[in-house]
Formats: C-alpha cells, sequence, structure tokens
C-alpha cells in the first residue's frame, strides 16, 4: 500500500469530502478535484457573475461613443446573452447592470439607433408605444413596398377595390395575388398597409 501512496497524490473529493489519489500527470490536467464522475456530476457549478461575462464580450467605444457588443447577436442586429437558460437582450442587461430592474411592461430603447450598442448612456426606457413614435420620428419604419413586400401600392388598391366591389371572396384574392389569406383580410381591414387610403 506504502508503494501506491507514494506514486500518486492523495486529493480530498470536494463533494464527498473522501481522500483519493491521483497520479501527477492527471493533476497537470486538472482531473482533481472529484473522486469519481458522480461527484463531479452533483457539484454545485462555478457561475461566473453576469458582469463578468457581460463586459467579456463589449467592445471599445466608437467615434459616436457606442460601445458594441462583440458576443451573439440576433438577425436585426440587436445583441444576446443568455441567462439561465433564457436568452436577453444584451442591451438590456446593460441597463440593469448600471441602473436597475427594468419595469415590467418597459423597453430599453437606443438614442443612437444603434441595435448593438449597450452605452447605458444611449439607452433609456420607454413603452412600445414610445418606441414606436420614436422609430417614427426617426424615419426607421418602413411600410408597403419599402418594407419589402411581396405586393405593390397599386396591388393593394386593387384588392380593396375588388372586395368592396364584391363577387371575390378572401380565398379568391389569395390565390390570385399569391399571398396569404390573413394577409389579404389584413389588408381589407387596413391592419396592413394603413397609410394606404
Amino acid at each position: 500500500m506504502s508503494d501506491f501512496k507514494s506514486t500518486k497524490i492523495e486529493r480530498t473529493c470536494e463533494t464527498c469530502q473522501q481522500t483519493f489519489y491521483r497520479y501527477p500527470a492527471d493533476l497537470r490536467k486538472g482531473d482533481c478535484r472529484f473522486c469519481s464522475h458522480d461527484c463531479y456530476q452533483i457539484a454545485p457549478r462555478r457561475v461566473t457573475p453576469i458582469d463578468v461575462r457581460f463586459r467579456r464580450h463589449v467592445g471599445p467605444t466608437n467615434e459616436r461613443g457606442c460601445q458594441l457588443w462583440t458576443g451573439c447577436r440576433n438577425a436585426n442586429g440587436y445583441g444576446n446573452l443568455k441567462i439561465n437558460g433564457v436568452v436577453v437582450s444584451a442591451h438590456r442587461v446593460a441597463w440593469t447592470i448600471a441602473r436597475g430592474p427594468i419595469p415590467d411592461g418597459l423597453h430599453v430603447l437606443h438614442t443612437c439607433d444603434t441595435p448593438a450598442c449597450v452605452t447605458v448612456a444611449h439607452l433609456f426606457l420607454g413603452t412600445h408605444a414610445d418606441n414606436m413614435t420614436d422609430k417614427n420620428a426617426k424615419g426607421r419604419v418602413k411600410c408597403g413596398e419599402d418594407a419589402g413586400s411581396k405586393l405593390t401600392t397599386a396591388q393593394v388598391i386593387e384588392i380593396r377595390e375588388l372586395y368592396k366591389v364584391g363577387g371575390i371572396s378572401i380565398p379568391q384574392l389569395a390565390t390570385r395575388f399569391g399571398i396569404g389569406r390573413t394577409t389579404v383580410h389584413s389588408i381589407i381591414h387596413r391592419r396592413d398597409w394603413k397609410h394606404l387610403p
């Protein structure tokens, strides 16, 4: 037994506190905290604080004063960070770290209109209506053909006129114009293409 102990190094398991032995080569690989895979599985995980994880992905300040998120981004360019298995927008995390919790129903909006920006001085709280008003005021809301619609303005007017005259159903209009029934319904009832008469 003494020969066994002389070739291995004695360790104490962080989970069960039992003594176990490892070869020096295993210690260099980092295999030295737990006596078994079972103890490793039930051990509490070392969790990196959110603010530390967040700061790892914040870039330097650019000429506009924006600090851009260098981590994952969604299709619209907003930064993402996974917290407790839930994907959260990086600019919302920035606000929470600097200013505290975001009240229910409020959004974190950008004064700089840069989705990847996480500079707290460029962020403010507002409702969804505030966000839409801000978008409209800055000319960032696209509608109709500018938004990449399958339809032209003339086609939308034609759909409304055909339905108004009668004799053609929503499914027939959908087939004729190559769009979905829901889209036709939204056009007729002016939930879409509201800017047209």
